[in-house]
């Protein structure tokens, strides 16, 4: 219940810069760590897996329609190249491939 209730909270100041101060930082690793994580979250019809600790915070801050994410629909057209370097868990490889379409 803490979780869906933190969850929401968080989505909602997620973006604002409010992460730039230290006590947020350290008040949202604290909660991060006592809260139940899914050991996946869908995004982009895909299954995403998380790390153990969830260190992205993906599990709590996830929301499809960021204003990046709009920024990268409206620039990543279907047929484009994209060439993900650095993909760390594969959030941005997922979003390229929903946009371009999948080859095979």
């Amino acid at each position: 219940m803490f979780g869906d209730i933190y969850r929401k909270f968080s989505k909602r100041l997620y973006g604002t810069g409010i992460s730039k101060l230290s006590i947020v930082r350290c008040i949202h690793s604290i909660v991060l760590k006592n809260i139940e994580k899914p050991e996946f979250v869908t995004i982009f019809d895909y299954k995403l897996f998380l790390d153990r600790h969830d260190q992205d915070a993906y599990s709590v801050i996830l929301d499809s329609e960021t204003k990046e994410l709009q920024l990268l629909r409206n620039i990543i057209k279907e047929g484009d190249t994209v060439i993900d370097i650095g993909a760390n868990i594969g959030f941005y490889t997922l979003l390229f491939r929903n946009i371009v379409g999948k080859k095979g």
